[in-house]
């Protein structure tokens, strides 16, 4: 009987021995994954707060206002009886400006300035692009010109015309741009004006 109990003693105390070891372990695990848990936390949190930093976008290059422009005609060509006038755009303002789209054209009168005729309608001839002026930079728009003469005097009714009335894409203020020599326009509605859009100058 006293051996057995003596043997007994033995085995529970080798296991409870064993037990308190195993859960020794485990408590050191647990410390050094809470730690590292933390640390990786406390790391995020920074990336975090470097991700949310912004910084603030340049702002928009403005459009070239009519007052800032010089416009001029450049030597026009002829064929299949009109003739194509290079309308020239030039930045004479101080700071960069943009251009896109079509401008408005249409004929005037000496003197009064009243407008002759319809005005240019659009051709679509290529895709309309922002154009970007540096100052003393140029941008073009080619005009057509049908001759008065290619329509009846029905149709046409023509008088006399001394330039352009041009208002800049993106404005509502216009500008005058003279002939060379007098000229003749129909003042009917026919269809004797078209503009393409702007296109950096070529030179």
């Amino acid at each position: 009987m006293n051996i057995r109990v003596l043997v007994g003693l033995s085995i529970a105390t080798v296991a409870t021995a064993a037990g308190c070891g195993h859960g020794g372990g485990g408590a050191t695990n647990d410390a050094a994954s809470t730690t590292s848990v933390h640390h990786q936390r406390s790391h995020h949190s920074g990336d975090q707060a470097v991700v949310a930093t912004t910084t603030q976008a340049p702002a928009p290059t403005p459009g070239c206002q009519t007052k800032d422009l010089s416009l001029t005609l450049g030597q026009g060509g002829g064929a299949a009886g009109s003739v194509y006038e290079p309308l020239r755009l030039t930045n004479m303002g101080g700071g960069t400006c943009t251009l896109f789209g079509y401008p408005g054209v249409s004929f005037v009168t000496a003197g009064s300035g009243e407008q002759v005729g319809a005005a240019a309608s659009r051709n679509p001839q290529h895709s309309a692009l922002t154009v970007t002026l540096a100052p003393g930079a140029s941008a073009e728009s080619v005009v057509q010109v049908v001759n008065h003469e290619n329509y009846s005097p029905s149709q046409c009714k023509a008088a006399d015309v001394s330039g352009f009335r041009v208002y800049p894409p993106g404005n509502k203020a216009a500008a005058y741009v003279p002939f060379d020599q007098p000229s003749s326009a129909c003042t009917t509605d026919v269809t004797q004006l078209t503009v393409e859009a702007v296109t950096s100058a070529t030179s």
